[in-house]
């Protein structure tokens, strides 16, 4: 389904996307875990055609997504702000604007019923909570009938029922024959939906690993993150350090 060929970005001189290279297949959920800086965005942008990679394609069933296939994946932004003057209907009314596609009223109610937004289609999403905001976004994109569905953070700062409710759409979406690739910091959340785990630290991609792999090994995906990254053992490190650093300080109080 999606192919990640070597793909490169540099910026000047900085290298922010280093030969990257990966799959992702049809009913696969892939989550893609880095440090803040690693070049997740910017993988994520050169998958769906907002940044043209300095080297490198992505390519959508051997199709170049940039040669015409951004129709086919969805998109769910974490940093992109959502109309709030708009309603969920209007709102979706311009999704479907955009993308050339048509719901139709029926199935429309039929699938914000799904996601229990029904009663607030009507009301200004400025109103909304930050997960009634997030399902309406994956909603869109859902709708538009994609092969890919690239999410940014879509976990982040959900209560736990809409937590598990877009879990259940996003593995849904992968058990019919989509693929995902899901950038995620929740890994606990993403645990039970991915069945991949891609790793980027300074624009390099370290891993890419089965999720019964990990599991094989007793880890969650946190754990193995963490042990792959070193972020663990450098974190150990700087407890270790401040809480010295508070004993010796105890030592000198007047």
């Amino acid at each position: 389904m999606l192919e990640i060929d070597a793909v490169t970005k540099r910026y000047g001189r900085a290298v922010v996307l280093d030969s990257v290279t990966s799959r992702v297949r049809e009913g696969e959920v892939a989550a893609l875990a880095g440090p803040n800086g690693a070049g997740k965005s910017t993988l994520i942008h050169v998958i769906t055609g907002l940044t043209r990679p300095t080297r490198g394609r992505a390519l959508l069933d051997g199709v170049p997504v940039l040669a015409g296939r951004r129709r086919d994946v969805g998109f769910c932004p974490d940093d992109l702000p959502i109309p709030e003057l708009l309603t969920g209907h209007e709102y979706l009314d311009l999704a479907e604007a955009l993308h050339g596609t048509t719901l139709g009223r029926r199935h429309r109610r039929r699938l914000l019923d799904c996601l229990h937004l029904d009663a607030a289609a009507s009301r200004l999403i400025g109103t909304y909570s930050h997960g009634m905001k997030r399902k309406l976004q994956l909603l869109a994109a859902v709708a538009r009938r994609p092969r890919l569905l690239v999410l940014d953070e879509p976990l982040r700062g959900l209560d736990p029922e809409s937590g598990a409710l877009l879990r259940a759409v996003i593995r849904d979406f992968a058990d019919q024959g989509g693929a995902v690739l899901l950038s995620t910091h929740d890994l606990a959340s993403a645990q039970s939906i991915a069945s991949r785990l891609l790793v980027l630290q300074r624009g390099k991609l370290l891993t890419d690993v089965d999720v019964d792999a990990i599991a094989g090994k007793g880890q969650s995906l946190e754990t193995a993150f963490l042990e792959i990254t070193g972020i663990g053992a450098a974190a150990a490190r700087s407890s270790e350090r401040f809480l010295d650093a508070i004993a010796r300080a105890d030592q000198w109080r007047c």
